[in-house]
């Protein structure tokens, strides 16, 4: 199996943006074997529970304009503020039902831990170890983004706006309905896991 990095669109063999002027592409994609899965042990398929898993790439990557880590929180860094906008990527199924070709992005708000474990309990609960966001008509990640990122903006240390990853995309109740806020895996509760797992 192998982990395809720089991707944008999955029905062209180059990703360029063209205008009237010139034509501009972005470098090929990277595919990169995976040496190891690692599945968090104390992952729950009946509840969604400690949904995280991490992959051992056969070889390190050279970062690129287009290939790029993420910044992760802080160890169990508080839950972003209620009503904050986070950004979902992915080629997950759109509202016509199909998946996309290109990379979607969205921002979603943030929900608060009860209003959301209220709305969403016909399908499980939500733990701890999650956040909710979204709950906005036909605004929501779906089918096909599952694992995906869900990210929101800090400065850093030195006052630059800097992308971090606040959770993963987990499970909902359908996608894009009103008032039903997607489930995502909160992943400062699992940075010590992570540092753990890197040697």
């Amino acid at each position: 199996e192998v982990v395809r990095l720089g991707e944008w669109s999955i029905s062209t063999e180059d990703d360029c943006n063209e205008d009237l002027v010139n034509e501009e592409c972005a470098d090929p994609v990277v595919d990169v074997f995976i040496e190891k899965q690692i599945s968090h042990p104390k992952y729950s398929k009946k509840t969604g529970d400690n949904d995280i898993g991490l992959l051992r790439l056969e070889k390190n990557i050279e970062y690129t304009d287009y290939i790029r880590p993420i910044c992760l929180q802080i160890p169990n860094a508080s839950l972003p503020q209620v009503g904050t906008s986070l950004m979902v990527a992915g080629w997950g199924t759109t509202e016509n039902g199909t998946t996309a070709d290109i990379k979607m992005k969205l921002l979603v708000p943030v929900v608060s831990s009860a209003e959301c474990a209220e709305k969403v309990k016909i399908n499980g609960e939500v733990t701890d170890n999650q956040l909710c966001a979204g709950g906005e008509r036909k605004k929501d990640s779906c089918k096909g983004d599952s694992g995906g990122p869900l990210m929101g903006m800090k400065e850093n240390k030195n006052s630059k706006p800097q992308w971090h990853q606040e959770g993963i995309i987990a499970w909902g109740v359908g996608c894009g309905r009103f008032g039903y806020p997607g489930v995502y895996t909160r992943v400062s509760r699992y940075i010590d896991w992570i540092l753990e797992n890197l040697a």
